[in-house]
């Protein structure tokens, strides 16, 4: 994969294009935030996890990394918020705690 290459930028076109092809592609979009993360592109990889959400509303991993990407930009009380939408429980499992 080439997001885990490091070469981010590749990464990105790979899920853009998969998602055009398939914009319902919930593993896609949580994907491609994951990316956007890494570049600290906060805002673009929380409206993928929030699209992520969306088709899969029990995506925990989507609603993890939303969470994290939030946290990052300060938003403690919207991340929390988000994990107790979804399940902290789920989260942290998701976490390998």
């Amino acid at each position: 994969m080439h997001a885990q290459r490091g070469e981010w930028e590749a990464g990105i076109e790979h899920f853009r294009i998969t998602l055009e092809l398939n914009p319902g592609d919930a593993k896609s979009h949580t994907n491609l935030g994951a990316v956007l993360t890494r570049q600290g592109r906060w805002q673009a990889a929380i409206e993928h996890f929030r699209q992520a959400v969306r088709i899969n509303p029990s995506d925990a991993k989507a609603h993890h990394n939303w969470a994290l990407a939030l946290a990052q930009q300060g938003k403690w009380n919207e991340a929390i918020e988000q994990l107790r939408h979804h399940d902290l429980g789920a989260a942290l499992r998701y976490r390998g705690r």
